[in-house]
């Protein structure tokens, strides 16, 4: 059975609202660190929990070709400034982080669609922007990445109007083992 996109996003979307408000305690009370996992449900993919709001995803889709699409989830409680961009490009800082320095990838970012949330009558405070970052032609360039230094991914926006936390970043914590997994599946599953 294959899931259509909205489909794919909107299930994705109640599962991490399902975690923000579920007790995932570490010893101190806090919310555990995530890191990054492969999974194949509801599609495969890479993915991680931002490090500055949980909400915030990254993840990797492959493609038919052992490639990537990058995308991801920036969640905000500014609702209508967020639904008033669907659909558009939007300035948007994208960049790989190595130590003190940042490598850009882009300055705009797709914002395909904002997602809102609900549980049956309860809808919640925040959206969710779902961006699309672009392809990858090979998953191994994120392998090269980590090789070469980098420790991270970011996204910047340009101010806290429509996103009230403006930046999030998502390490490379647990990223070889879960780019790994995402490869083995990808070559084991070409047609």
């Amino acid at each position: 059975m294959k899931l259509s996109s909205n489909t794919f996003h909107y299930s994705l979307a109640v599962t991490c609202a399902l975690l923000l408000f579920s007790p995932v305690a570490a010893d101190e009370g806090s919310v555990s660190p995530s890191i990054w996992e492969f999974t194949i449900e509801p599609k495969p993919m890479i993915y991680k929990s931002g490090n500055v709001t949980y909400g915030n995803r990254l993840f990797m889709l492959p493609t038919d070709d052992c490639g990537v699409q990058i995308h991801a989830w920036f969640t905000s409680y500014n609702k209508e400034a967020l639904k008033n961009l669907e659909g558009q490009d939007i300035e948007m800082d994208v960049v790989i982080l190595e130590g003190e320095n940042n490598y850009p990838l882009m300055n705009e970012a797709y914002l395909e669609y904002v997602l809102d949330p609900s549980f049956g009558d309860l809808d919640l405070l925040f959206s969710i922007a779902s961006f699309r970052l672009g392809n990858l032609n090979s998953a191994e360039t994120l392998l090269n990445w980590q090789d070469m230094g980098a420790t991270g991914f970011q996204m910047t926006a340009p101010s806290d109007e429509v996103f009230d936390v403006p930046v999030e970043s998502w390490d490379f914590s647990g990223f070889r083992p879960a780019v790994q997994e995402l490869l083995t599946w990808c070559k084991g599953n070409q047609a």
